[in-house]
């Protein structure tokens, strides 16, 4: 749909894929690859219903590479682009120098589904809500408003630290994160260097 269109009574405004998290881009432009290299950070798969191959985040041996896609729009400069940090299973859907548009999708993960349908396959779940216990894969929230950066590993561990934009914050807010934890579990709320507000999710 586009801003102003027409519409007719029953007409399909949206449609989305319940099975899958989509990462889209908020800009138009070009798109260039980072750190994506063939059986590094990622592989092909062929689909064994449609005999379709897509390429595959995979986990990377190479602590120090962040597969990642960036948008940047016709005549703009680094400051204009959009970074886009990919998950491990993430699915890519565009390739290197394609032209995107606002709202395309660069890139599904599928959703983890249940196997068991009977009703004890709910009970763990159940048990962790009734529990008073730190919950799996928890968000980190910013404490302050700022700018964010995403910085190199060291040891194993990635540093992302909030620059507050305002003096009376006093120094900027870091946190160590395992590389791995960025990889399997963690999807990455912001780009590198955006603007964030308090409470905002990071990680």
């Amino acid at each position: 749909m586009r801003d102003g269109q027409g519409v007719e009574k029953g007409q399909i405004l949206v449609e989305w894929d319940p099975y899958t998290f989509s990462i889209l881009t908020e800009e138009a432009g070009t798109v260039h690859f980072k750190d994506i290299i063939e059986n590094l950070t990622y592989h092909e798969q062929v689909d064994e219903v449609t005999g379709l191959s897509q390429w595959v985040i995979i986990d990377s041996q190479d602590e120090k590479r962040l597969p990642t896609i960036i948008v940047r729009p016709e005549g703009g400069t680094r400051h204009d682009e959009k970074r886009y940090l990919l998950p491990t299973n993430a699915h890519l859907l565009v390739r290197d120098g394609s032209v995107v548009h606002a709202g395309d999708v660069l890139a599904k993960m599928p959703r983890a589904t249940t196997k068991t349908k009977d009703i004890t396959g709910g009970l763990p779940r159940v048990v962790e809500l009734f529990e008073a216990r730190k919950p799996h894969e928890a968000a980190v929230m910013s404490e302050i408003n700022g700018v964010v950066r995403i910085g190199d590993v060291v040891k194993g561990y990635r540093r992302v630290t909030v620059a507050a934009d305002d003096a009376r914050f006093g120094e900027p807010h870091s946190a160590w994160h395992p590389v791995a934890w960025f990889g399997r579990t963690a999807r990455i709320a912001l780009d590198h260097h955006p603007v964030i507000d308090l409470v905002e999710i990071v990680v």
